[in-house]
């Protein structure tokens, strides 16, 4: 008996994964996501990719197989590309922190370090600041670089957690669902192709999303995930937040207070075997005067200081606002979802310092949702580039036009204001 004959449906997803993968090496053959005479056709290569992704999100049907082994030959077509400047530090921390030495107190220019400069070492950026990322994560670097791993050897880890977390949401909503986050140019040339690190915060986030059973009386998986999404990534700090305040609002205080130490733990364990292994001890877990000063693609913070012209308002006093909100999120939301896609638009919003790959933090929750927020910004997000031709030009600074902040964030305020008004519209009246 003859096979049928693929459906429209079938061929429409078909032509969209052969465009991505043939798009992704076009951009690899391009070069990599720092600027240069390379970044207009770079960046146009993107745009034409996040094109394909948004009329990819029409198809009515796909299967898995399809889905998974697209979003596989994007990444790899995107492992060969030249690698962020961040990746180096990762392999640079690790390497330290196998020496004794503890990367919170140490920055990599430290004198004392001398005799471990090599050519990772010449790479590093910022190299007057001490470590910025959690415990945890220094020891994912550690035990990394114990195995010889260098850059490529942290994308391919990174490439794979990001696999997993396809593989998770496919498994859970489905192949047609899942498009949102495993088709998306800007996620996979985030890790795969610029090796950042975020793949294995969002894939413990995650982890502890799918975990949650609300009619568990205490949520041991999902507070124990949550709490290794935090030590290896704060912004995940929310959804912990939010845990913590169901389980006091559902089962009383000593259960929340629980859940509390459970969620605290992995980021305390991972700090006191750090400290106790260099004989280091410091609560200084981000560069001071980096965090200070430090200014990207931010939203709020770059209106402000337009409204106070005579002084900018200091990064701390963000960072407070973000506390408070995600606070009041954890106060006011009903799910966990809820508290997810809330926190992170306070994050987005309120931080001061956002990176390109920060914009895909929200998109797994979008795979449920369908928050055109989020999926927006996982698109006009790519604008972010447009940064490193500023800086090849004449006294070029890490800074953003008017106009390419408002290509940024108005589609990513348009569609979560839109997706909010449409459930809202949906609950029935009361």
């Amino acid at each position: 008996m003859s096979e049928a004959a693929p459906t429209p449906s079938t061929q429409y997803a078909r032509i969209c994964a052969a465009a991505l993968i043939f798009g992704s090496c076009i951009l690899t053959a391009i070069g990599g996501e720092a600027g240069g005479d390379h970044i207009f056709p770079w960046l146009g290569t993107l745009a034409a990719l996040t094109l394909v992704w948004l009329l990819s999100l029409r198809t009515k049907t796909i299967s898995p197989a399809l889905l998974l082994g697209t979003a596989l030959a994007i990444r790899i077509a995107f492992l060969v590309m030249p690698t962020g400047y961040d990746v180096y530090r990762y392999v640079w921390e690790g390497r330290i922190l196998l020496e004794g030495f503890n990367p919170y107190v140490h920055p990599p220019d430290d004198p004392l370090l001398t005799p471990f400069r090599d050519e990772i070492w010449k790479s590093v950026g910022h190299p007057g600041a001490t470590a910025i990322y959690p415990p945890l994560t220094q020891w994912v670097f550690a035990a990394m670089a114990s195995f010889g791993l260098g850059p490529f050897g942290f994308k391919v880890l990174f490439t794979l957690a990001d696999m997993a977390l396809c593989g998770l949401l496919c498994r859970r909503f489905g192949a047609k669902p899942a498009l949102i986050y495993a088709w998306n140019p800007l996620a996979a040339v985030s890790f795969a192709g610029g090796g950042h690190y975020d793949s294995l915060f969002m894939l413990a986030m995650v982890l502890a999303w799918l975990s949650f059973k609300p009619e568990e009386s205490f949520y041991v998986k999902s507070a124990l995930w949550i709490g290794a999404s935090i030590a290896l990534k704060w912004m995940a700090a929310p959804l912990g937040l939010w845990l913590v305040i169901h389980q006091w609002k559902t089962q009383g205080f000593k259960r929340a207070f629980l859940t509390g130490i459970l969620v605290a733990l992995p980021a305390f364990i991972t700090w006191t075997a750090l400290s106790l292994w260099t004989g280091e001890w410091t609560l200084q877990l981000m560069p001071p005067d980096f965090s200070r000063a430090a200014r990207s693609a931010e939203f709020i913070p770059a209106i402000t200081d337009v409204m106070f012209q005579n002084g900018r308002i200091a990064n701390h006093w963000f960072m407070l606002a973000m506390l408070i909100s995600w606070l009041w999120v954890g106060l006011k939301s009903r799910t966990l979802l809820e508290a997810a896609q809330w926190g992170f638009l306070a994050t987005y919003l309120l931080s001061p310092m956002l990176h390109a790959w920060y914009f895909v933090w929200a998109l797994p929750f979008a795979v449920k949702s369908r928050n055109a927020g989020f999926i927006a910004l996982a698109a006009s997000g790519i604008a972010y580039f447009l940064v490193h031709y500023t800086l090849e030009q004449p006294g070029g600074a890490w800074t953003f036009a008017w106009w390419e902040r408002a290509v940024i964030w108005l589609p990513f305020l348009i569609g979560f204001l839109t997706s909010w008004r449409q459930r809202q519209a949906a609950l029935p009246s009361q």
